[in-house]
């Protein structure tokens, strides 16, 4: 055994210990401290002077006072504090959970300076929902009443949508990015608020994802045509407020009424992508466009109705143009012109009517007026009806114009062909001579075998065995391989190719009027009238098809005459009365 006292040591040891216990705690009572929302994001603390922190001493003070906020010190930064390296020392550390962020530690042993800070981070709260606007939202679509209709009264104008336009865009909130604190635990973040929008009916919901914002997003996309209806959060009609979205293809209107208040005396057009059905009238100088149907319980006296689909009204004193039928009880002063039928039940007067086929046939009263009407139809059936004037019946005058059209151009396009025929005799007539005169030059070799093959592809152009293009690329590499040498047989090829080509397009031509002109004469045999009723006083029934005129009147000498009568037409003889 030694005989020697190692007490000694472990008594200078423990005074060591105690003097860097010390020192750790009072660096660490000089702690200033930086908060938020109850969490430390820094912390700066003072690093003693060397004539109280000797030097063999600043390394394991540093290191304890750093194990309190669970920091581990680098070993080449640990090298430069055991140096008394006074250069800035910064380095981070990495948190244990990979989603956070690293704090950073800077210590500096200027003896100016002489202090030790930990530096965490923020964390950076979720950013709110918000809405992305595609209509105008601020229109009132009218208020919307307990039976599901809306009342339009005081509305000119709606906010509307085509089937698949795109509504409403709502970015969905974020979550946000955890900081970390001094200690290196989490500061969770302030998820963003979230705004939630419902879908009604005509609209259809769609997830995303916006690559630009880096955001979730939620499109609200037309499923239909029709009128958008937006119900928002309180009186503040604002993208934020937004709550539900609603396409409604079908709106109901108690009175539609210009004649005075909103549009004064302005000439105004309504235009609306939604069934409409008005339980009043329609009044006032302004036009009505609607993409779908239009059914008015009452009277129409706008300037102009147009509708994809059908219109019904009571009476009408205005131009419709419906894309399928019309429906009405009276018209005065109108213009009727429907893409199928019309159909008309009490009165026609002063108005022009024009359809596929009109049928004039009395509903609640014993017959349907008629006088200074004029009606243009393929096939009309006027049943129950009283002329008290002239009824005039013009039967398809569009498609006598347009087989007169296509007549002409047929003709012209006959005489175009035989003209490109005999364009085309000639400049092969005149290629033959060339190519002659080329043979008699070189008689054989390279020369004639790239000229019989040419010779071969016009006779194949003129059969329509190939195409002009394959003769024109064939022509010009003639041209090309010879230097020039056939420069006048690669001219004369071109000019055969292109009065084949005019005469291939002529018979083209000829060919598309033949087809128009057979269905013209094909809808002419579906040309008739039927009409049944009396003619009263100066009462006149006249009846036009192409230049024939027919016609029926009241005798003078009875106060009414009966009618009825049935025509058909039949090309090449005329209008033929049946039974």
């Amino acid at each position: 055994m030694s005989d020697v006292d190692l007490s000694i040591f472990d008594e200078e040891e423990k005074k060591e210990k105690g003097q860097e216990d010390g020192l750790v705690e009072k660096m660490l009572s000089s702690a200033q401290e930086v908060r938020h929302e109850g969490a430390v994001l820094k912390v700066a603390i003072d690093i003693p002077p060397p004539r109280e922190l000797p030097p063999d001493q600043v390394f394991p003070v540093l290191r304890e006072v750093l194990e309190h906020y669970n920091v581990e010190i680098p070993p080449d930064i640990a090298e430069k504090l055991e140096a008394n390296d006074y250069a800035e020392q910064v380095f981070l550390v990495a948190a244990d959970d990979a989603e956070l962020r690293p704090r950073k530690v800077t210590i500096c042993l200027d003896p100016e300076i002489r202090t030790l800070s930990i530096r965490g981070e923020a964390p950076l709260n979720g950013l709110d929902s918000f809405v992305e606007t595609f209509i105008d939202y601020e229109v009132k679509a009218g208020k919307l009443r307990e039976d599901g209709s809306i009342d339009f009264r005081e509305i000119n104008r709606f906010p509307q949508a085509r089937e698949g336009d795109l509504l409403v865009r709502l970015y969905e909130p974020t979550a946000g990015v955890p900081g970390i604190d001094i200690f290196g635990k989490p500061i969770e973040p302030r998820p963003g608020r979230a705004i939630s929008i419902s879908k009604g009916e005509g609209v259809v919901k769609k997830e995303g994802f916006d690559e630009e914002k880096s955001r979730h997003i939620e499109e609200f996309v037309a499923e239909k045509p029709g009128v958008v209806i937006c119900e928002f959060e309180g009186e503040v009609r604002a993208p934020e407020k937004l709550r539900k979205i609603s396409v409604q293809n079908k709106i109901e209107v108690i009175n539609v009424d210009f004649t005075t208040g909103n549009l004064g005396s302005e000439l105004e057009e309504i235009r609306c992508m939604a069934d409409v059905v008005v339980k009043g009238d329609i009044k006032g100088q302004f036009s009505v466009i609607v993409d779908g149907n239009l059914e008015v319980h009452g009277s129409v006296e706008g300037q102009k109705i147009d509708v994809s689909k059908t219109f019904s009204a009571i009476f009408v004193k205005s131009n419709v143009k419906a894309g399928k039928n019309i429906t009405v009880g009276s018209c005065l002063n109108a213009q009727l012109d429907a893409k199928e039928f019309v159909l008309v039940q009490r009165e026609c007067s002063q108005s022009r009517v024009a359809g596929e086929k009109i049928f004039f046939k009395p509903k609640g009263v014993p017959y349907v007026l008629c006088g200074m009407a004029h009606l243009q139809g393929h096939q009309i059936y006027l049943e129950g009806i009283n002329v008290r004037n002239i009824l005039t019946i013009e039967l398809a005058p569009e498609l006598f114009l347009e087989l007169k059209k296509l007549s002409k151009k047929l003709k012209a396009a006959e005489t175009a062909l035989e003209t490109w025929t005999g364009r085309v005799k000639d400049r092969v007539a005149i290629l033959v001579s060339k190519m002659q005169l080329v043979q008699q030059n070189y008689k054989e070799g390279p020369i004639i075998d790239s000229l019989n093959l040419v010779r071969g592809l016009v006779t194949k152009l003129l059969k329509g065995e190939v195409t002009t293009e394959r003769v024109k690329s064939s022509a010009a590499g003639l041209h090309s391989q010879y230097q020039g040498k056939l420069k006048g047989i690669a001219k004369g090829v071109e000019a055969v190719v292109v009065a084949q080509e005019r005469l291939n397009e002529t018979r083209h031509e000829l060919e598309e009027y033949r087809s128009q002109i057979k269905e013209l004469e094909e809808r002419l045999h579906t040309l008739e009238i039927k009409v049944m009723g009396t003619i009263q006083g100066n009462g006149t029934i006249l009846v036009q098809c192409n230049q024939q005129e027919l016609s029926w009147s009241n005798s003078p000498a009875a106060p009414t005459t009966k009618v009825q009568f049935r025509l058909k037409y039949v090309p090449g003889e005329g209008l033929i009365q049946i039974g």
